[in-house]
């Protein structure tokens, strides 16, 4: 209830009061709700005043005055009641005068409320139902019961609730106010039939899997509708949406989970899951030395330097282990080496390059017309030599860039370059070495082996050649008959005397002790 009022008051000796009586039983008894007085400093609207006080302009009313509230009485108690009587009483002790108007109750009188609701009525096992409370007016207090249901009571407005078994089942609903109590129960208003069940099953190409290996997981849901969703997780956290299919590359332990939303309402679990632990080997700890360089004209060539022992090489030109420089080709290559763990089948590879080295070109063999010397001709650079026999196998002492046979046959000459690459001459075939019967007949040597004094005994004239053991000659001579050589200074060893007479050669050998 609100009013406006006008007051004044004669003195601070004289004191004005107001008092609001409300009466529910027709004026019988009355109760005090409110109560001023001019005492109060903020009551008077107009102050003190000895004449008569008449509010001739609205700043002397409450609400025309900014320091003075009018007043606000609360009768929410007396709410739904009939009958209810207000009174104005005013106590003036030699006071002055006190104005009332625009009295006015406001408001709603509470009554009872009647209970009213709606909510799903079908559904399947499992399934959420929601209920709305439409009591008017809105209770105070409500309860619900829910026959069958999870939870089977509520005192929300609009509650949610599930049932786990088939059938049909009881809602109820309790209001109330300080009015009064209602209540509505519905027979048979939900019916709830089974619902599928829905799953989800994860399998993957392996459980156990090496290191930076990838799997391949597949989900497969059941009951799942229409459209079902897929959603993957490793260790909780999503990795992809919307696909039946993953794959991925984990760390050990890893835990991946395919989650599948279904789109048909009606399932015993609108939302399930599958897992599974991913176990993963570390990979062998493997190592490659440095492999270095071949030759181009090697043959095979064994390689080396990998740990652990027992892997694998491979790479261009590599068979059984070893690299085969004329089918890799001259340039840098990938060496690798593969070792198998024989536990746990895991394996991993080093790799380290190898260069294939260009050989030398070939050299050619010529034989001097005059001296009847082999003569090495080679492509530009430094080279070591080695002159080999009609088997290939290397003469002794045969290491300069020419050599004199020492009888007819076949012979080939090979070069070595600085970083020991090589190349081998095609044959050359010596086949003018040795003198007719009369030259034969008068040539010998002695004392064979000789220590101070050599003597060489010919019939007839012709060319001496000596040479030393490195195929160096020593000497070159004319010899008529006989020929004494002093070879104290010489150095111990073999030698090669050659006679040379027209296109022929023969050669002895002597010795030097």
């Amino acid at each position: 209830m609100t009013f406006e009022y006008a007051s004044a008051y004669y003195s601070t000796s004289y004191a004005d009061s107001l008092k609001v009586y409300v009466s529910d039983d027709c004026g019988s008894s009355w109760a005090q709700v409110a109560a001023w007085s001019s005492a109060d400093a903020n009551f008077s609207t107009a102050g003190q005043l000895t004449s008569s006080f008449v509010p001739n302009d609205s700043t002397k009313w409450c609400h025309g005055n900014s320091a003075i509230a009018c007043p606000s009485i609360d009768l929410d108690a007396y709410s739904g009641m009939s009958g209810i009587q207000v009174k104005f009483v005013a106590i003036n002790g030699y006071g002055n005068n006190v104005f009332i108007d625009n009295i006015n109750i406001t408001g709603q009188a509470q009554v009872a409320p009647v209970a009213s609701f709606t909510g799903d009525s079908a559904a399947c096992t499992g399934q959420t139902l929601n209920f709305f409370d439409y009591t008017t007016p809105t209770p105070a207090a409500r309860t619900w019961y829910f026959q069958g249901g999870t939870p089977s009571t509520s005192n929300a407005p609009n509650p949610s609730v599930t049932y786990t078994a088939a059938g049909s089942y009881d809602v109820k609903l309790v209001v109330s106010n300080a009015a009064g109590a209602d209540s509505v129960t519905l027979s048979n208003y939900v019916t709830i039939t089974p619902a599928p069940v829905s799953s989800v099953a994860l399998s993957v190409s392996a459980t156990t899997v090496c290191k930076n290996d990838s799997v391949f997981a597949t989900a497969t849901g059941t009951n799942g509708g229409l459209t079902p969703t897929y959603d993957w997780y490793v260790n909780n956290t999503m990795v992809l949406g919307g696909s039946t299919s993953y794959n991925g590359v984990y760390n050990d332990g890893d835990i991946l989970k395919v989650v599948m939303t279904s789109s048909d309402d009606c399932v015993s679990a609108k939302v399930v899951a599958d897992s599974i632990t991913i176990n993963v080997n570390p990979l062998p700890a493997v190592t490659l030395s440095s492999q270095g360089y071949v030759c181009e004209l090697d043959g095979p060539q064994q390689l080396s330097g990998g740990t652990p022992a027992g892997g694998i090489y491979s790479g261009t030109g590599v068979t059984n282990d070893s690299i085969f420089p004329s089918v890799a080709g001259v340039g840098s290559h990938w060496i690798y080496y593969t070792y198998a763990d024989a536990t746990t089948g895991c394996s991993n590879t080093k790799q380290r390059t190898m260069s294939v080295q260009p050989a030398p070109g070939k050299p050619m063999v010529s034989q001097d017309a005059t001296t009847g010397e082999l003569v090495a001709a080679t492509p530009a650079g430094s080279y070591s030599y080695h002159w080999l026999d009609a088997n290939m196998d290397p003469i002794a002492g045969a290491t300069s860039a020419t050599y004199m046979p020492t009888a007819n046959g076949d012979y080939y000459v090979k070069i070595i370059s600085n970083i020991q690459c090589s190349n081998v001459s095609d044959v050359y075939s010596v086949n003018n070495i040795g003198l007719d019967e009369e030259l034969l007949e008068g040539f010998e040597i002695f004392p064979n082996p000789a220590t101070n004094l050599l003597t060489i005994r010919t019939t007839g004239d012709a060319e001496l050649r000596v040479i030393d053991a490195a195929g160096r000659t020593v000497l070159v001579s004319n010899i008529i008959g006989t020929l004494d050589l002093d070879v104290q200074g010489w150095a111990r060893g073999a030698y090669m005397v050659q006679l040379i007479k027209g296109d022929v050669i023969e050669t002895l050998p002597v010795m030097l002790k």
